[in-house]
């Protein structure tokens, strides 16, 4: 219910002239003058007044200038607050009737979701909201994966979350509709989303929230990322991975099922992500090795991935031999951890695995680089090899154009005398 000045301020005067009325026995609205506290009622009916016609401010600012008026004795600040507790309570009473009655007569704005399947208001795991006259039913699983993209949204790697909104009318949902729909997710069936907890401790506040979750928010780009890029992206990458690895022995034919790739390569693809966008060294340092043991685990058990094979058959009593093909899809299982390890990581906190991976990075890395670096240095010693022959060639010859100076003088010497 929107703020009323008029309403208002005809609640305020007429409770307070009503209490005045009652507590000095008068029976009529003629207030005579000898009454007690005549110029006090006088002058807080006129205060009163002034403040709720002329400012225009909401109820509770205009209360609050009320009682920090200096002129106000400590028996009409009682009155006043005694007032205000009464009008909060017709105020709140009106405005759950004028909400029932909204409720009632608003329209539905749509009888199916943002995945066309049919949705009604009540229905379990949804939440119907009233804006402008208009009910929205919404299903939670629509608006959780909306509010993780607007969340998580980011521009050239750099974070910049965006206000959640309205799927269906592009508007802005008010700060009193983010607290329904977070309760809502509370109380589903749905576990709630990092991002959008952590969102409500924020106060649904987008700088504070940014500020406080920026690496989480990166995080969250970045796995989104990797589930939605597309398949012929994904295809270059995944060369350039190999590559990377110096996994030689895999050749992804063209023809090989995109959709069935994107299901095999979606582990490798995570930790190849992280490792290239992740902020945290330690979190780059550990998807690298993964990655690294991963894909050589991948070449040796199945070198072959990837690549179309054919196979004859010949049918009994048929002189043809059929050709049919398939491509290689076997992939290891991927254990990131043994049974006996997991029982009993509970126990203790093994530093050393930090440690070890980042040695570990840091060591690959330069196995990795290790030829261009190589010859980056061979070629700085063969051009400053160069450059000393030079200067050696070059005093050689100073030298001996100064020793031929020396004896042509001498010669000259010898024929003078």
């Amino acid at each position: 219910m929107q703020y009323d000045p008029y309403i208002l301020r005809t609640l305020y005067l007429n409770i307070l002239e009503k209490d005045f009325i009652e507590n000095n026995g008068i029976s009529n609205r003629n207030i005579p003058k000898e009454t007690p506290n005549f110029m006090g009622y006088v002058f807080t009916y006129m205060i009163w007044n002034f403040w709720l016609k002329y400012n225009n401010t909401t109820r509770i600012e205009g209360f609050k200038k009320m009682v920090e008026n200096t002129f106000m004795t400590q028996k009409d600040l009682e009155d006043l607050y005694l007032i205000n507790s009464r009008v909060s309570k017709i105020w709140e009473s009106f405005k759950t009737i004028v909400k029932k009655w909204r409720w009632k007569r608003a329209k539905i704005y749509n009888t199916e979701d943002l995945y066309m399947n049919d949705i009604r208001e009540g229905q379990k795991n949804s939440i119907t909201i009233l804006k402008n006259n208009t009910k929205y039913v919404f299903g939670l699983k629509e608006l959780i994966g909306n509010f993780n993209r607007q969340l998580s949204n980011s521009c050239n790697m750099f974070v910049e979350p965006l206000p959640c909104k309205n799927p269906y009318t592009n508007e802005c949902f008010n700060k009193s509709d983010l607290y329904n729909i977070y309760f809502a997710i509370k109380e589903s069936t749905f576990l709630m989303p990092k991002l959008i907890h952590d969102y409500f401790l924020s106060d649904f506040c987008l700088s504070k929230f940014m500020n406080e979750n920026e690496n989480i928010i990166h995080e969250n780009y970045v796995e989104n990322y990797t589930n939605n890029i597309t398949n012929d992206i994904l295809i270059n990458i995944i060369k350039e991975m190999l590559t990377e690895h110096k996994i030689n022995c895999i050749k992804i034919h063209k023809d090989f099922p995109k959709s069935l790739l994107r299901d095999k390569m979606t582990p490798y693809l995570k930790l190849y992500f992280i490792n290239k966008l992740s902020k945290n060294k330690w979190k780059k340092a550990e998807s690298y090795i993964k990655l690294h043991k991963m894909l050589h685990e991948l070449a040796n058990y199945s070198p072959a991935f990837g690549r179309k094979k054919y196979i004859s058959t010949k049918l009994k009593n048929n002189m043809k031999t059929y050709l049919n093909f398939y491509y290689d899809d076997k992939m290891p299982k991927i254990n990131d951890i043994s049974l006996s390890e997991f029982m009993k990581n509970h126990l203790e906190l093994n530093m050393r695995d930090t440690n070890n991976i980042l040695i570990h990075y840091d060591i690959i890395i330069n196995q990795i680089r290790g030829s261009f670096v190589n010859r980056q240095l061979i070629s700085s010693r063969y051009e400053t090899n160069n450059e000393t022959n030079n200067e050696e060639d070059n005093s050689l010859n100073i030298s001996d154009s100064d020793s031929d100076s020396d004896s042509g003088s001498n010669e000259s010497d010898f024929e003078e005398a």
